[in-house]
């Protein structure tokens, strides 16, 4: 929301720095949002699979991390950041999520090609995502 809370005070963000919000003030304005970047999210602590999903305007992509083995992790630190900047994404499914709310038909299997496509952008954002993230140093 950052980006948001910025244009609507008249501030520009700095340049030389990658911020992860949208700027979404058109909504509240009534007018169409135009998104550049997918949504993108990591379940590292899900209770379920460690997953990885991301939301453009047609589509939704869930992929697994290391075929579900990875651990659940509550925080990222010295002593994971490598296993989780390595972690496959693995068992992916799409879904086109306008005409299929509840995501009940997969489309990897039948789409194989948009299958590779939507799974290459999402490593993308994933490898991005976990160069560039945060993790804290434990102490001995």
């Amino acid at each position: 929301l950052l980006p948001t809370f910025a244009n609507l005070a008249g501030i520009q963000l700095p340049k030389h720095r990658a911020f992860d919000g949208t700027d979404i003030s058109a909504l509240l304005k009534g007018d169409q949002l135009n998104r550049k970047q997918p949504l993108f999210w990591c379940f590292f602590n899900a209770l379920n699979k460690q997953q990885v999903a991301m939301r453009t305007t047609e589509w939704k992509v869930i992929a697994t991390l290391d075929n579900g083995k990875l651990e659940p992790q509550q925080n990222l630190h010295d002593g994971n950041i490598s296993q989780i900047r390595d972690a496959r994404l693995t068992d992916v499914e799409f879904y086109r999520i306008q005409e299929d709310l509840g995501e009940t038909k997969n489309l990897a299997k039948s789409n194989p090609t948009k299958a590779a496509e939507l799974e290459q952008q999402l490593k993308l954002l994933y490898e991005e995502l976990t160069a560039s993230s945060h993790y804290w140093i434990r102490q001995q």
